[in-house]
């Protein structure tokens, strides 16, 4: 088994690990591969000529030091069971110490939190969830759509320290949540400006993201399930929120906890 970094001539096969792994839509693969794909920040691994497995690494920052986000790690059905990911994992970690790089992950659930603590990746940042759907303050506001330009200002002023996303990487994020059902929104409140983004399902709100004070949501909450037409809604918040909810930690990687560092809206 050979691990290395992607070249374009990859692609053809890159999206076919993605589809079986996935199964996501021609469309979807093809926004990916147009706005994000990035052949040095994609680990292949490849059994003879045939790419078998990859591990995409998206580009972030933290206080002045790159950020590599591993994201849609996938392998083929029928070589898995061989340590595929570890290898590319460990690749990954040899390149992250040379260069002096951070890298995280998000798992996509309970037992992939485990295979990927159990080959040596550790805590990192949490965050937590709240259902705010029993909040009943009666302050509503102003909403429209938010440019990315507007989300990255208002996201670097609302959350410090945190794991960093460009503008063009937001503005993906943006276009990504819209185009599957969701909304980012701008929102006035008493003059000031916060952002909002997330999703309606199963009449409820979820909002993945927001600069929304604690008193604010527990103002505006009753509003914004107004707004949408639903009947709950669930918040993505940084941990240091006094709102009583769920701690988990949602990032792993080759770094110690460090607790207080906001990391959000990983692709998953």
């Amino acid at each position: 088994m050979n691990i290395r970094f992607s070249d374009k001539t990859d692609v053809p096969q890159l999206k076919h690990i993605w589809k079986v792994c996935f199964g996501d839509s021609d469309d979807y693969i093809n926004m990916f591969f147009q706005h994000l794909y990035t052949p040095g920040q994609t680990v292949v691994a490849c059994s003879g000529e045939t790419a078998i497995g990859v591990v995409y690494l998206l580009k972030a920052s933290l206080l002045h030091r790159d950020f590599l986000y591993g994201y849609a790690i996938g392998v083929l059905p029928e070589f898995r069971g061989n340590s595929v990911c570890q290898k590319m994992l460990e690749f990954i970690r040899e390149e992250a110490k040379q260069k002096n790089i951070l890298f995280g992950l998000h798992p996509a659930n309970d037992k992939l939190f485990s295979f990927y603590k159990r080959i040596g990746l550790e805590e990192m940042y949490c965050l937590k969830t709240i259902d705010a759907s029993h909040f009943n303050g009666c302050a509503s506001f102003n909403m429209s759509d938010i440019s990315a330009h507007d989300y990255f200002h208002l996201r670097e002023q609302a959350f410090a320290p945190l794991v960093s996303w460009d503008e063009k990487m937001l503005a993906y994020m943006i276009t990504e949540a819209r185009s599957t059902g969701g909304f980012a929104k701008k929102i006035l409140i008493d003059g000031r400006e916060r952002i909002l983004l997330g999703r309606v399902y199963d009449k409820t709100v979820f909002v993945k993201e927001t600069t929304m004070s604690d008193e604010e949501i527990k103002t505006g909450s009753q509003f914004l399930k107004q707004y949408f037409y639903a009947e709950k809604i669930i918040y993505t918040l940084p941990e240091i929120s006094e709102l009583n909810g769920k701690t988990d930690t949602t990032i792993l990687g080759f770094d110690s906890d460090r607790h207080g560092i906001y990391m959000n809206l990983f692709l998953d």
